[in-house]
């Protein structure tokens, strides 16, 4: 069968209508598609930002515990710094009768530790933790994979340790175990 040109026009103008008449549809659908594409997007999103909120809050959780302790412990800190056996007594009673602590100390300016959970003084001035500490007078919190006195992982609370307007030296709360974030 041989097609006329009358009818080889008319084909290709029916076929220009159709996609004419098609062509807003298309533009629809590549329009509903990326905005689908955008939204799930956003779901996708704000599910790992919820995850990730519900992982950290105990975490978090801890870490906030863990600062509420160290300034009541700074308290006491001062009363019985000069006393370094009632200081340890006192300070290793902590540890024992806590699962969320695993030490708890009071390191001098000059990097002493006189005064902790466990008996005898330490020597922490040749860390290079205790001088970026010492040099800043902010609450730092560490997170130590074995750390070097409880021997775990342990998530540490460094504060300082205030007389009046002066800083005093540094107080340790180590939380250990299952809650220490690791």
């Amino acid at each position: 069968m041989r097609w006329t040109k009358r009818q080889l026009g008319l084909d290709v103008r029916i076929i220009l209508l159709l996609s004419l008449a098609l062509l807003p549809l298309g533009a629809i659908a590549i329009y509903q598609a990326a905005r689908l594409s955008t939204e799930a997007r956003e779901q996708a999103d704000k599910a790992v930002s919820a995850l990730t909120e519900q992982a950290t809050f105990r975490e978090r959780q801890e870490i906030e515990r863990t600062l509420g302790a160290s300034y009541v412990l700074q308290q006491m800190l001062l009363s019985i710094r000069d006393q370094p056996d009632l200081c340890q007594r006192y300070l290793s009673g902590i540890v024992e009768t806590s699962t969320e602590y695993s030490f708890v100390g009071f390191w001098g300016a000059d990097g002493i530790m006189r005064c902790s959970s466990v008996s005898g003084d330490r020597d922490l001035s040749d860390m290079s933790l205790f001088t970026k500490i010492m040099d800043d007078q902010r609450v730092h919190v560490v997170a130590l994979a074995d750390a070097p006195i409880s021997e775990t992982d342990v998530l540490s609370v460094l504060s300082p340790v205030y007389d009046g307007a002066s800083c005093l030296s540094r107080s340790i709360l180590t939380a250990a175990g299952p809650s220490a974030c690791f």
